[in-house]
């Protein structure tokens, strides 16, 4: 039994989404099929079943990261497929995605384009939507709509907080306020707050520690049988704690909005806790036909709210009415009440399953560091049984792979100083492998070509130009990982720092020198093929990318820059 570590980082968040969802739809799945095979009980003891899954979904979108992992399932996570970066930037421990190098449009020569060219206009580039910044923005996106889900919740119950004491100028007649406590008290229940409404109110009923009771203002004009069926129907939600389970249901449903399982279940439980009422009312002597015709007439009332039915149970507006009646007058229907122990035994039975279900995990591999993997599985970094980091291609692929340390001065557990190894921390640290793009065998060839031509310091990058893809990463020299595990000594790091040839030093990423000129004519023409080779340009001295300043080498001399360029007298 392991500790499931308290949700943090994105990966995290992502882990527990999809094991809530994916065992939430489990059980929805399961009670789906059960509903559908028990179509033929009472509407009531359908609820139960509704209900219990409901609440058992609930229950395991809390209990997931608080309960400790019981990990008895085989591992059947998939690496995490990377690949190296083509620019240093910050590392960020929680991408878990392929990163997407987005195709470059060809390039043209000024020769193809002709000086007479006409001007282009230009090209139109999509943006490039990678699945790490999707996946990235999940967790906001979950908590950002499920956080717009509860305020439109909150929103209908101070709605309805305001319809209330609107119509506290409509007093009930003593009367009414007695007829609806003597059927209370037949119901079994306490009787609620009596609320009169505009003549085309919908009767309904909301509130859990003080119900309410709407109705219309030209109730006191009703036939007799006819008040008696509504109001058997209204208090028939009272007495069976209706306006909780709706909060439950709604709650639930804004958790998990983005699984249609809970919407369609949800469904299911309010028309069945309406046909519940219904049979409740003609369990109490209200002959089928009469009633059937009270709730068409009652379903021509339109004064309803938008947004109060997600608090409210109104009699006409949350199932469907045309199969009520149906429901209604069919007398081969079963109406059989639900028992107060069945459903506890139910709720006990949900709690049961969704205990042990959130309790449910992966098998931990041994607790061991996630290895790295070249494109054809090749081991780039792994774990012993006395979690050891090794680096069993030592000096080839060093500066890509990084490098692991202890974590404290008394804690031995590896963890990563470098390159991947920090990168992905914390999907290493968990135990998931991580998988580059990387070509084990064009990364030797392209080191070994290297050397032959004997170059001691260099650096080589090869990409797949069709994906983008990076296959090798070369700088020279290169250091022995496993020399950092599980600390390096002071020695060896004094001599990697005093030697001249700075062997630490990634020269794919952070080289020592800017290509300055060299890459002005690559620029140019990349401009030319975009179609904005004729534009001019001013220049102010600096220019700003991705939030960071770069100094043009005029700003020394002259802080105003070089004025209006354009590629021609760039060029020179």
């Amino acid at each position: 039994m392991n500790s499931m570590p308290p949700i943090a980082s994105t990966s995290e968040w992502l882990d527990y989404l999809s094991s809530v969802a994916l065992k939430g739809s489990g059980l929805l799945v399961l009670a789906l099929l059960f509903g559908h095979a028990l179509r033929r009980i009472s509407a009531a003891q359908r609820y139960v079943l509704w209900f219990s899954a409901v609440l058992a979904v609930g229950v395991l979108t809390i209990a997931v990261p608080l309960l400790p992992a019981w990990r008895v399932l085989p591992s059947h996570e998939v690496p995490i497929v990377v690949q190296p970066k083509s620019e240093p930037r910050e590392p960020d421990t929680s991408a878990e995605a392929s990163v997407t190098v987005p195709a470059t449009a060809p390039v043209r020569s000024p020769a193809e384009l002709g000086e007479s060219a006409p001007m282009r206009s230009p090209m139109i580039r999509w943006p490039q939507i990678a699945w790490g910044d999707v996946a990235a923005s999940l967790p906001l996106i979950w908590l950002t709509t499920t956080a717009a889900l509860g305020l439109r919740l909150l929103i209908s119950a101070l709605r309805l907080g305001r319809l209330k004491m609107r119509c506290a100028a409509r007093a009930a007649s003593p009367d009414m306020q007695s007829t609806v406590a003597a059927l209370a008290a037949e119901m079994g229940c306490a009787a609620p707050k009596l609320v009169i409404g505009p003549a085309d109110s919908v009767p309904m009923v909301w509130g859990i520690i003080s119900p309410c009771l709407l109705l219309p203002e030209d109730t006191d004009e009703w036939p007799d049988e006819k008040l008696r069926a509504v109001l058997l129907h209204e208090l028939a939600h009272l007495r069976r704690h209706d306006p909780a389970a709706l909060l439950l249901c709604q709650t639930t449903q804004a958790l998990h909005w983005f699984n249609p399982l809970v919407w369609l279940t949800v469904r299911r439980l309010r028309e069945d806790q309406e046909r519940a009422c219904d049979d409740d009312v003609l369990r109490h002597g209200i002959r089928a036909s009469d009633y059937a015709q009270h709730l068409l007439d009652i379903s021509q009332h339109n004064r309803l709210a938008p947004g109060l039915g997600l608090c409210a149970l109104a009699m006409a507006r949350s199932a469907p009415v045309e199969s009520r009646l149906s429901a209604i007058l069919d007398p081969h229907v079963k109406r059989d009440t639900s028992s107060r122990g069945a459903f506890v035994v139910s709720l006990i039975a949900a709690a049961v399953v969704s205990l042990p279900l959130a309790m449910l995990a992966n098998e931990a591999a041994s607790g061991l560091r996630g290895r790295i993997l070249d494109r054809h599985g090749v081991v780039l970094a792994e774990s012993t049984k006395e979690k050891v980091r090794v680096y069993p291609l030592q000096t080839l692929v060093a500066h890509v792979v990084g490098y692991t340390g202890k974590s404290g001065p008394k804690d031995l557990t590896p963890i990563g100083r470098a390159a991947m190894e920090r990168q992905h921390d914390a999907a290493l640290t968990r135990g998931k492998d991580v998988a580059l793009s990387l070509d084990t065998r064009i990364q030797g060839l392209v080191t070994s070509a290297v050397k032959d031509a004997g170059f001691e310091r260099g650096a080589v990058v090869v990409l797949d130009p069709r994906t983008g893809e990076i296959l090798a990463s070369v700088s020279l020299p290169s250091y022995d990982p496993n020399r950092f595990v599980p600390t390096i000594s002071a020695d060896d790091f004094e001599a990697y720092v005093k030697d001249t040839s700075l062997p630490l030093l990634d020269r794919c990423l952070h080289g020592q020198y800017c290509p300055g000129s060299a890459f002005v004519p690559f620029t140019a023409l990349a401009g030319i093929a975009a179609g904005v080779g004729e534009k001019h340009f001013d220049c102010t001295g600096s220019v700003e990318y991705g939030g960071k300043s770069y100094r043009c080498w005029i700003a020394g001399q002259n802080p105003a820059g070089h004025g209006r360029l354009a590629v021609t007298s760039a060029l020179v």
